[in-house]
């Protein structure tokens, strides 16, 4: 398991950085800013750390959850 600190670390820095993408698309007055690009930022780094480091304990492949989003995903846009 990762460290507490560490956790935070990743989800700061995944925040900022979609954070700066929403605030480029807010000052071009297009949809989905700055508060909605930083929450999905913060949201998708939480659902990749816990995929990844939640289940040590479990007979659970890591890559699991992250290849069944990206199969959802794609089946959405196309």
């Amino acid at each position: 398991m990762l460290p507490d600190l560490e956790i935070g670390l990743r989800l700061l820095v995944a925040t900022l950085l979609s954070g700066i993408i929403g605030l480029e698309r807010e000052r071009g007055e297009r949809a989905a800013g700055l508060r909605t690009h930083a929450l999905v930022g913060m949201g998708s780094c939480l659902v990749m750390i816990v995929s990844a480091f939640g289940f040590e304990d479990w007979h659970y492949s890591p890559g699991a959850l992250e290849v069944q989003l990206f199969r959802r995903l794609l089946h959405l846009l196309l």
